[in-house]
């Protein structure tokens, strides 16, 4: 039997396969009941044409329209997004001649580059977490970039090589993703939201949303004025504790976002690009400070929406929107979804304070954000 977990006026709940949650009202709920009783959707669709006097083939349509929407897949497997090349263990490692050691708040990082060109790229991206470098320093994780006689670029960890080609942009953007795998990976999580991530006087603010919604941008602007960083990204929270797991790495900002930022980082017209066509991305590094805090205590989640021409509005929101907008901002949970993991989750979205924020303008929606964690 399925298992609903109440959240303001709606229930939550896996759909068959445990791949994805569902929001649904009570009428979903009475139909989805209705069929683990033995119903069929045609004796179903006689009850709710009686109950809210709809014409029987409109009945119909719409349970079968919810029926589609239900096993639909809404939230996306947490499948490993980086995979040992085949055939590809590393038959000679080049020594490296240039290195960097980076220390995030739960992990430790070495990088050990062939030639100058890699260390380079890649140097600036961490450079904010970067300690002197030691020998006798053993890390958590170890990276090296390297060229092969074919003179392709190899990235090597755990002595495989996990990528290869000879686009060092794109290498260097994939190294970042299997580091921020390898993070993830070391301690249990309830969910990885898909959400920027900032705090102030000890309240941290979660900024979930789909791509393109500006909360990079709004996070970067954030951190330019004293909130402290906590990621821009993708964020764990630790199943234990509920608290935000902090992982500080540089922040994407796409093209649209560069002369929006100009003010607020001056050097972002200097910042190398990476990617190509559409897709194009500068990062910047969050300020030079000793990012020790491992966990925040998450007290707000803002949905935020930016739109040209707005005017700053930050108003109440509910519980049910604010687990909405984890929902379609594509966050990962661990499948299969257990029932516990709903209960949890939802405890956990509806003990923050659930708000949207539509702006046009940083300066105002600093200030407006500025203004609720103070109070």
């Amino acid at each position: 039997m399925k298992k609903y977990t109440k959240l303001d006026q709606d229930f939550v709940v896996s759909t068959p396969d445990g791949n994805a949650i569902k929001i649904i009202n009570s009428v979903g709920k009475f139909i989805l009941e209705s069929l683990d009783d033995g119903l069929t959707e045609e004796e179903i669709s006689e009850e709710i044409s009686e109950i809210f006097s709809l014409p029987l083939a409109k009945a119909s349509e719409d349970i079968r329209c919810f029926l589609d929407q239900y096993n639909q897949i809404s939230t996306l497997p947490s499948s490993p997004t980086t995979q040992i090349l085949e055939d590809k263990k590393a038959t000679a490692i080049v020594p490296s001649h240039f290195f960097q050691v980076a220390i995030f708040p739960n992990f430790s990082l070495k990088f050990g580059h062939e030639s100058y060109e890699s260390y380079e790229l890649v140097h600036p991206l961490f450079q904010h977490l970067e300690v002197e470098f030691s020998e006798s320093f053993i890390p958590d994780y170890q990276l090296t970039f390297q060229k092969n006689k074919a003179q392709y670029w190899e990235i090597i960890y755990d002595n495989n090589i996990i990528f290869s080609g000879k686009d060092l942009d794109n290498l260097s953007i994939l190294a970042i993703s299997h580091i921020l795998e390898l993070a993830i990976r070391k301690d249990p999580y309830l969910i990885l939201l898909h959400a920027s991530g900032v705090s102030y006087n000890n309240h941290s603010i979660i900024f979930p949303a789909i791509g393109g919604s500006g909360k990079s941008t709004l996070c970067a602007a954030l951190i330019s004025k004293g909130f402290s960083y906590i990621n821009d990204d993708v964020i764990p929270v630790a199943y234990d504790s509920g608290k935000l797991v902090s992982l500080p790495f540089c922040l994407g900002i796409k093209q649209g976002s560069w002369s929006v930022l100009k003010d607020y980082y001056p050097e972002i017209g200097e910042k190398h690009i990476f990617g190509r066509n559409n897709l194009k991305i500068k990062y910047l590094s969050p300020p030079l400070i000793h990012y020790t805090n491992k966990h925040y205590q998450p007290r707000f989640l803002v949905i935020p929406h930016y739109e040209e021409g707005s005017p700053c509005l930050l108003k109440k929101t509910s519980s049910t929107n604010g687990l909405k907008a984890i929902i379609e901002g594509e966050s990962l949970m661990t499948l299969p979804i257990k029932d516990n993991d709903i209960e949890y989750l939802v405890k956990w979205v509806d003990g923050l304070d659930c708000y949207k924020l539509e702006y046009s303008n940083l300066d105002e929606a600093i200030t407006a954000l500025t203004h609720l964690i103070s109070d």
